[in-house]
């Protein structure tokens, strides 16, 4: 039944032409979904915000800048110096849903955040189950070749290869090398050195470019599929509610922009949640293939997730692997995406990523395609990311109570014996 239901959400959401960032689209699935929770009996708002809905634009303008800092070293080095030393740090922070330097020269659209706090506001210790709304763009940066080709050198170096890192790495590397010719340095090697990240760039521009002009995905497994899990998770939580956790959920637009509609949540409420309290359960493309929760992410580097909940996802990991016939093989992996998590992480919070790849793989299957429709996604995918966000809070839940009575604090001293309670 809950498989059914879930598959009803993703269809329902795909269906909805143009779910964009900043879009009407975006906006009539945000009002379904919070009819939705209000049904279910949860008290849901839409709290209105903005978004600077076409990121890969403000990246391909970085791309342009850095090559234009590029060609003026030869004859202007000094000033091609600032100007990389400013994209590079523009492009890091924008990439890491830290600060917006040049995204700002872009215009804003109209978003909105779904919210639905807890029925128990006493309660200081706060999980917080999110998912983006919004579909994301597709284009050549998001197209089959482009995933296929970094996914190959991923699995060669075992490093998270994405199109944003490539370009903020060939920017950053240009900054040592357009020092030292500011410094009066003019060899030949500083020349070819300038080659490789320049060609890359001029490649990064005009893919990113293209992919600011593309069509919107239908965005079931991007990210109907977490909404949907995100649903079924609330659903199992109200129904049996933790102890000594307040469950709130938001579904954040803007979330296809880098985050920028959480990082918008996280700001204004600030003062309502505890960070050292509360924690963030993000779902992401969890519609097709096996569970993965994300130790590490980011568009630019990797920012680590929360240890202690890291180490609560391997004793639930651990239990459904030793558990006979049991069909939940999960695990941790390192993604070069900025999406949600990151966005929160940004602000010293403490959030998690759950999403699903197939087997070999660190991405998500088919996402940012015209071929991300509801016959692709997998009921059981997404049922098995929610059973996953659900054991996870009822072992956060035993730790939060724990401290109540004065036991240890959360993940010290835990022992696959609770996790596997939960089962």
């Amino acid at each position: 039944m809950a498989g059914e239901e879930n598959l009803r959400v993703v269809e329902e959401l795909s269906a909805i032409p143009n779910r964009g960032a900043g879009t009407n689209g975006e906006r009539r699935a945000s009002n379904r979904l919070a009819e939705l929770l209000r049904r279910s009996g949860r008290d849901t708002e839409v709290e209105a915000t903005y978004v600077h809905a076409n990121w890969p634009a403000a990246v391909a303008l970085h791309c342009v800048l850095a090559c234009v800092a590029s060609v003026l070293a030869i004859t202007q080095p000094v000033p091609a110096f600032a100007l990389i030393l400013l994209t590079a740090t523009s492009l890091y922070l924008d990439l890491n849903a830290r600060f917006y330097l040049l995204r700002t020269l872009f215009f804003r659209r109209g978003s909105q955040n779904v919210v639905s706090r807890g029925s128990r506001p006493s309660v200081a210790e706060r999980i917080v189950l999110c998912a983006g709304v919004d579909a994301p763009r597709t284009g050549p940066v998001n197209g089959p070749t482009a995933t296929r080709v970094l996914a190959r050198v991923s699995g060669l170096t075992a490093l998270p290869f994405t199109p944003t890192r490539i370009v903020f790495w060939s920017t950053a590397f240009l900054v040592p090398v357009l020092a030292a010719r500011a410094a009066g340095l003019d060899a030949e090697g500083i020349a070819l050195l300038q080659v490789i990240p320049t060609l890359l760039l001029l490649a990064g521009a005009f893919g990113f470019a293209a992919t600011a002009r593309s069509r919107i995905s239908p965005g079931a497994n991007r990210n109907a599929s977490a909404v949907a899990a995100a649903l079924d998770a609330v659903r199992r939580l109200d129904a049996e509610p933790p102890a000594a956790l307040d469950v709130w959920v938001v579904l954040s637009g803007g979330s296809e922009a880098l985050g920028e509609g959480m990082r918008s949540f996280a700001r204004s409420h600030r003062d309502e949640l505890d960070p050292r309290r509360t924690i963030y359960v993000c779902f992401d493309s969890v519609g097709r293939g096996e569970l993965r929760w994300v130790r590490a992410e980011g568009g630019a580097v990797s920012f680590p997730a929360d240890r202690s909940v890291l180490d609560l996802c391997e004793l639930i990991a651990e239990a459904h692997r030793s558990a006979a016939g049991d069909g939940i093989d999960a695990h941790p992996v390192v993604r070069g995406e900025s999406g949600d998590a990151q966005a929160l992480r940004a602000r010293r919070l403490r959030a998690l990523t759950l999403t699903a790849a197939v087997e070999g793989e660190r991405r998500a299957a088919e996402i940012a395609t015209r071929a991300d429709v509801p016959e692709a996604v997998e009921a059981r995918a997404v049922e098995q990311a929610a059973t996953f966000a659900v054991e996870l809070v009822r072992a956060l839940d035993r730790d939060a109570a724990r401290e109540r009575r004065g036991a240890p604090e959360a993940g010290a001293g835990t022992t696959g014996a609770p996790v596997a309670a939960t089962r």
